[in-house]
C-alpha cells in the first residue's frame, strides 16, 4: 500500500507554517507580495470574459429563438429543443471546413 502524501519539511514543519514564515521574512524585507498590477490584471480579465459571455450569448440565442417559434414555451422545452438542433449544427458547420 502506497503511503500518503507527506506535506512537511524537514525539521518536522507543515509546509503551510514554512511559507507563511518565508512570506512573513519576505515581506520584512520589502518584497512586493502579489500582483502590484492587481488593477489593470482585473480589468483584463473582466474584459475577456466579458468578451466571451457576448461571443456565447450570440452562438446560442437564435437557438433560443428558433425554440420558441417552435413552441417552446419553458427553460426545458428549448433545452430539449437545443439537444435536438444543436448537434445538427455543429456537424454541419464542422462539414463546411
Amino acid at each position: 500500500m502506497a503511503s500518503p502524501i507527506s506535506t512537511s519539511v524537514p525539521g518536522s514543519r507543515s509546509v503551510g507554517t514554512a511559507n507563511c514564515q518565508a512570506l512573513a521574512a519576505a515581506k520584512a524585507r520589502g518584497v512586493t507580495l502579489g500582483n502590484p498590477k492587481l488593477s489593470v490584471a482585473r480589468k483584463s480579465a473582466l474584459e475577456a470574459v466579458t468578451t466571451e459571455a457576448d461571443r456565447f450569448a450570440a452562438n446560442v440565442l437564435p437557438i433560443i429563438r428558433e425554440a420558441q417559434k417552435a413552441g417552446a414555451a419553458t427553460l426545458r422545452e428549448s433545452l430539449r429543443h437545443m439537444e435536438f438542433i444543436a448537434p445538427l449544427r455543429v456537424a454541419s458547420s464542422s462539414s463546411r471546413s
